[in-house]
């Protein structure tokens, strides 16, 4: 899930070219899924004819039936989020690998609407007059239209589980809630279900990333990497004052020298963008804090977190700027470029649709809808509790942002009154919901930390990064995760007897 929005990134990010993103989208399926598609209705709250109400589109969803027990095994579904829905398989090894062969499931993984290939308009689904129908709402809607059909043509009586980590793992946790006749349980990995307006400190997610360094064995990096960012702020500041003086284009002189910028700086406003470059990378690696290699957002050592902190080791809040900067803009290149493939650094690619960027999908723009819509997750770090540049969570400039941008009225409020959340006692009416979240992961700031009542548990995974439980086991997982995931497989066996002794019963009764 994309870790901050500001304004500037409504300023900068352009539509994508659809067909591009979609001739990009077109690789042939892997082995064992099928790649298949399903006639989606677009607008499933409209039931005039005349309108866009029985319009379809073709969402696409994947399906591995190789290790599936047929008529008695479990289906293992996973609820698409943010991007393309292979993406998501490709880093939810536990799932497709582990679980599929321990519970002898059917996998499915259905893909989220307006991205990958599922885009209700073809190459113009981006278009102002068209993105009205990419809500959480409607997404949601999708997957049970979808469960009741796939159901009915595999297995009408199967136990199903949904899946599904960050923005998926919010909509598993509320399907389960709204829609416990089609699923009778689900798995929500670091799902921020209650990151939302007047519930969750807008900067407790900052926090938890500065935790991240703050447990480097580099001692006192957080402070170093603060002193950066106050330096550059002061310097826009000055900048800001008078933007063509000489001793303005002195600064973008060296800024764009020392921080060997491909996009120079010529204004103050290029040095705020120049934090966002900055803050993005150091974000990314905290959600992606992994003990091990990855390439999910980009290629990365394992704990990125401690290499950056590597890379400061030598410097210090009272280095020189020469030196406090070029130590900085070393430390971002192990999120931006750890194999040393470039020669300069495009500030500008934190907004750009591509990997690397705000969201390292092609789609992100798409997110940018959701975020307008019942998605507006307020981020603000204050400098205090994190170490990055006061930036307070502007509603009202946000809200207009939204409108002029995509028309839409921003709905901060949605999510918690439809789903609950106020309180935790708004919960106890659900079951079968599993909260899973690592303490190194920010967004589980907004996520159930504490078990709310025995059929919705919760368990906080130590040394742990964004849903790090549904990835492929790895010998350098801390212990904690292989705990989590016992505990995972222990919950899920549970709902499926549950789901047999409630099938057995009603037949007893019937007889």
């Amino acid at each position: 899930m994309p870790p901050f929005i500001t304004p500037r990134h409504f300023q900068f990010v352009k539509k994508p070219n659809l067909k591009e993103v979609l001739s990009k989208n077109d690789v042939p399926p892997k082995a064992p899924y099928k790649e298949k598609f399903f006639d989606q209705v677009l607008d499933h709250y409209n039931y005039q004819d005349n309108t866009f109400g029985f319009n379809t589109f073709k969402m696409r969803y994947l399906e591995d039936l190789s290790q599936w027990e047929a008529g008695k095994g479990p289906i293992f579904f996973y609820c698409g989020n943010e991007g393309p829905v292979t993406m998501f398989y490709d880093n939810s090894g536990y799932l497709t690998n582990n679980l599929r062969n321990d519970f002898k499931a059917a996998i499915v993984f259905a893909e989220h609407r307006y991205f990958g290939k599922s885009q209700p308009f073809g190459d113009q689904s981006y278009d102002k007059d068209k993105v009205q129908w990419l809500t959480t709402e409607q997404a949601l809607a999708d997957f049970v239209y979808f469960l009741k059909w796939y159901k009915a043509q595999l297995c009408k009586d199967c136990p199903l589980i949904a899946f599904g980590g960050s923005y998926g793992g919010m909509l598993a946790s509320w399907l389960r809630m709204k829609f416990p006749n089609v699923v009778d349980g689900a798995i929500a990995s670091s799902a921020p279900i209650l990151y939302f307006k007047d519930i969750t400190d807008p900067a407790a997610f900052y926090s938890i990333v500065t935790e991240n360094y703050r447990r480097s064995a580099v001692v006192g990096c957080p402070d170093t990497i603060q002193e950066g960012f106050r330096r550059l702020e002061a310097l826009a500041a000055q900048t800001r004052k008078a933007e063509n003086s000489s001793e303005s284009k002195a600064i973008y002189d060296n800024l764009n020298q020392w921080f060997k910028l491909c996009t120079p700086i010529t204004n103050s406003t290029g040095i705020y963008v120049l934090e966002d470059w900055l803050m993005n990378a150091y974000t990314y690696m905290a959600m992606t804090n992994y003990p091990y290699p990855t390439d999910f957002l980009n290629p990365m050592p394992g704990w990125p977190a401690n290499a950056t902190c590597e890379r400061l080791s030598q410097v210090n809040p009272q280095s020189q700027d020469q030196v406090l900067f070029q130590a900085l803009r070393e430390s971002v290149r192990v999120f931006y470029d750890y194999n040393n493939q470039t020669t300069c650094n495009e500030i500008y690619q934190v907004y750009e649709a591509k990997r690397g960027s705000l969201s390292s999908m092609d789609e992100m723009y798409g997110w940018l809808v959701l975020a307008c819509g019942d998605m507006a997750l307020p981020l603000a770090s204050n400098g205090k509790t994190d170490m990055f540049p006061p930036r307070p969570f502007d509603y009202n400039d946000y809200a207009t942002s939204c409108y002029s941008s995509f028309g839409m009225r921003v709905r901060y409020d949605w999510a918690i009154q439809f789903f609950g959340g106020e309180r935790t006692s708004e919960f106890l009416s659900y079951s079968n919901i599993f909260f899973a979240n690592g303490d190194l992961d920010p967004w589980s700031a907004g996520s159930p930390l504490e078990t709310i009542s025995s059929s919705l548990p919760a368990y906080v995974i130590h040394d742990a990064a964004h849903h790090l439980d549904l990835r492929p086991p790895n010998s350098a997982d801390p212990q904690s995760v292989v705990e989590a995931r016992n505990l995972e497989q222990t919950w899920i066996k549970k709902w499926i007897n549950q789901k047999y002794r409630a099938q057995q019963q009603s037949r007893k009764v019937k007889a």
